[in-house]
């Protein structure tokens, strides 16, 4: 007899099976959503851990513009600071420069004395009237000693700056024939090196006074130099005239007199000695225009006090290797003397220059070294004669062109170019010259400023780097990674879970 499957047996069976499949659905979208969950906790913690982390190891740039290295040389300052340092970012959060901000901040990162806060300017009139600030994203160093702001322009070279200059030489160079102007528009960071520097600067126990003399016809020394020296080398800038009625500031670390037109008198030769005597510094320039052992006796003679003379004429030089162009434009060699060995192999231009010689009648304990040497070939010709060929009665060379006379006890030094072209910001542009490079490191040198800053900028190409510049940006990317990725990945999860338990 062949009995069937009873009717209930089966729909027993069915029910159990669809419970056993509920079950099982109900504990896969248990554990989906178990997963979502900490996955989106996994990318909250990573997210706090990563913003935990010091921004150097953050800050990756993602061009071959290398924005957030740091030089070796802000490495050692940083290392031995011992003085509390605060960096005020003066911008609003809407208009901050990202890349900026972030390099500044890893100085925090790097040191334990440093601390960087952002100001908003318009929160803080007074604090950005009291430190000049013109523009946002400028920074101010302050220390217990003194402070710096640090103007957001100076962080960046522009095609602008440089368009400017062009622009005012622009008629020389067509009135000589010169319209093939040297294309040097480009953009560069110069963020470790200004920032380091004003660290450098508020941090000194001791900053030197450098003045430059005026009240004889002097010329300017041109921005560019001042603003090196005051920024990248702990060096303050500062004018007098007048030297015999107020005297000399106790404070000079260095008198500077560049090209002076007319003498000084008698009595500021006294006291330009009497500085000499006391260890102080004093550095020369003259040229060809305005120099001469009649029309500046008492210069030739504060020269002579200190064991150098002076040939009147033109030098020139008839060896190919000794000058440009023409014999009067000279490529003197540098000699070996303390920073001027990190130039050696190049030569300064050096036109329209007298001869300076040793005195030959001095007794004084002041020690000549020389600087700038042209050749055996070199000769003198008078100031009229122009450029002609050496005849028997012009003075043969070497001379020199930059020479330094010191006391080793005293630490007195008389420094002496007979070229202005190195103080000169025009040859430095369009001749390509290291005069200026010159004229600084001797500085550096004879002031003994140990510690000074020269790091060299980023070159930075106009679609050299992908940069989100705006704060605005930054919200939008962080709400897209942390909050609408993780959703969208656990809102289709949650969907898939709320169907199975319907069924």
């Amino acid at each position: 007899m062949a009995f069937g499957k009873n009717k209930n047996d089966e729909t027993t069976a069915s029910e159990a099976e669809a419970k056993k499949y509920k079950k099982v659905s109900r504990r896969l979208g248990g554990y989906s959503t178990a997963m979502m969950v900490i996955v989106v906790v996994a990318a909250v913690v990573i997210n706090l851990i990563v913003a935990a982390i010091p921004t150097k190891y953050t800050n990756i740039s993602t061009s071959t513009t290398d924005y957030y290295s740091i030089s070796d040389t802000t490495l050692d300052i940083l290392d031995e600071l011992d003085m509390d340092v605060t960096i005020y970012y003066v911008s609003t959060l809407v208009n901050r420069d990202t890349i900026l901000y972030n390099f500044v901040t890893q100085y925090a990162d790097l040191s334990s004395h440093i601390t960087v806060e952002m100001l908003d300017p318009e929160a803080n009139p007074t604090f950005v009237e009291d430190n000049e600030i013109e523009r946002e994203n400028s920074v101010v160093v302050v220390s217990e000693l003194r402070s710096e702001m640090v103007s957001y322009v100076d962080f960046y070279y522009s095609e602008d700056e440089q368009e400017n200059f062009e622009n005012y030489y622009y008629s020389y160079y067509t009135y000589y024939g010169y319209t093939d102007i040297t294309d040097m528009s480009y953009s560069a960071f110069y963020g470790d090196s200004m920032l380091t520097s004003a660290i450098n600067y508020v941090t000194s126990e001791i900053i030197p006074s450098v003045y430059v003399l005026t009240g004889h016809g002097e010329d300017d020394v041109p921005s560019m130099f001042s603003t090196s020296i005051e920024s990248l080398m702990s060096i303050e800038w500062g004018e007098i005239s007048s030297i015999a009625d107020s005297g000399i500031p106790e404070d000079a670390a260095m008198i500077i007199i560049n090209d002076p037109e007319t003498d000084i008198a008698a009595g500021e030769l006294e006291l330009l000695e009497e500085y000499i005597d006391g260890g102080g510094k004093i550095l020369l320039v003259t040229g060809l225009n305005h120099y001469s052992s009649e029309d500046l006796p008492n210069f030739l003679a504060l020269a002579e006090y200190c064991g150098l003379s002076a040939v009147d004429g033109m030098v020139l030089d008839s060896d190919s290797n000794y000058y440009s162009g023409t014999k009067d434009i000279l490529v003197p060699d540098i000699e070996a003397y303390g920073l001027l060995e990190y130039l050696e192999g190049y030569s300064p231009r050096m036109s329209s220059s007298h001869a300076i010689i040793e005195y030959e009648d001095y007794e004084g304990d002041m020690v000549v070294s020389p600087l700038l040497t042209t050749s055996s070939s070199s000769y003198v010709v008078a100031k009229g004669d122009g450029v002609r060929s050496q005849e028997d009665d012009d003075e043969s060379g070497p001379f020199y062109l930059g020479a330094i006379s010191e006391d080793s006890d005293t630490g007195a030094a008389f420094i002496w170019f007979s070229s202005t072209d190195i103080c000169d910001e025009y040859v430095y542009y369009y001749y390509n010259s290291i005069d200026a490079y010159v004229f600084l490191y001797t500085m550096v040198q004879v002031c003994d400023v140990t510690e000074s800053v020269s790091i060299d900028g980023i070159t930075v190409a106009s679609t050299d780097y992908l940069s989100i510049s705006t704060t605005t940006e930054q919200i939008a990317l962080t709400v897209l990674f942390i909050a609408i990725i993780p959703l969208a990945a656990l809102i289709p999860g949650i969907v898939i879970y709320v169907r199975r338990r319907r069924r």
